[in-house]
């Protein structure tokens, strides 16, 4: 927890990678001008550790977040992001301007709500979380939509009055006493390669068979990193089957749970 005249940041971790309290949060920079509040993974954080270790950069962990707090002040947010790979939503605090800087991943697998009216900014994993600052009161609209079947928001309104949620590759800047102002940065067309989907298109189907089952392998191989036991939900389909499949040619030890409601 940090607190100071018109700041409050607070956290609660749930532990994957350096379980010791040196990689809790709020984390802080080794000046304490920079600190970091993040929900999520970085899966490819190992390479961009490289990068900045080259530039010189002292880590004190072996955490993802120390990683992506160093990535975020040598390279600047709009560089940063676009290397991610992974899901998640982090807000970064600079004490010296007394200013944040929130983003939430391209795909919003990890939620991001925010409460900003005059005088006030608050943001949270949770629209719950905000309870203790906000009478959170229904908003009819949303919920009347949900009930019709047009399903929960992504972005946008939420299910709460005066309660937003950060569109999925946004960025939104608030300083003290200020608005925050939101702007996009990662969209699902950044991913579209045309020059690979021309090679790609007069290989042999076996050829592009292999290709996709590599790159599936590659991205299940990189999310299994974890300093605690993992562990995975199978709901018996093809899919999930194939990925656990797919994990256990990685992974010695890997625990499957299937849930059975019948």
């Amino acid at each position: 927890m940090h607190a100071d005249i018109g700041v409050g940041l607070v956290h609660r971790r749930l532990a994957l990678v350096d379980l010791r309290e040196r990689s809790n949060q709020p984390f802080w920079d080794a000046t304490r001008r920079y600190c970091l509040l993040y929900n999520g993974e970085i899966y490819d954080y190992g390479e961009i550790q490289a990068d900045l270790e080259k530039r010189g950069v002292a880590f004190r962990t072996t955490s993802d977040t120390e990683v992506l707090l160093e990535a975020l002040i040598h390279f600047g947010v709009e560089e940063t992001l676009p290397r991610l790979e992974g899901m998640f939503a982090f807000a970064l605090y600079d004490a010296h301007e007394k200013s944040l800087v929130l983003a939430r991943d391209r795909f919003g697998i990890k939620p991001l709500y925010v409460h900003d009216s005059e005088g006030a900014f608050a943001f949270a994993s949770s629209a719950n979380a905000l309870r203790p600052w906000l009478d959170l009161r229904p908003d009819a609209l949303t919920v009347s939509a949900y009930l019709q079947g047009f399903n929960g928001p992504m972005s946008g309104r939420s299910f709460f009055q005066d309660v937003s949620i950060v569109p999925p590759g946004s960025i939104v800047r608030v300083k003290l006493g200020g608005r925050a102002r939101s702007t996009p940065c990662l969209t699902m067309h950044d991913l579209v390669d045309p020059d690979l989907a021309e090679s790609l298109a007069g290989r042999p189907r076996n050829e592009l068979v292999d290709q996709v089952e590599h790159l599936l392998l590659k991205s299940v191989e990189s999310q299994l990193h974890a300093d605690v036991p993992v562990g995975a939900f199978c709901s018996g389909g093809v899919d999930s089957s194939l990925i656990m499949a797919m994990a256990a040619r990685f992974h010695g030890d890997l625990r499957v749970f299937h849930a059975d409601v019948t």
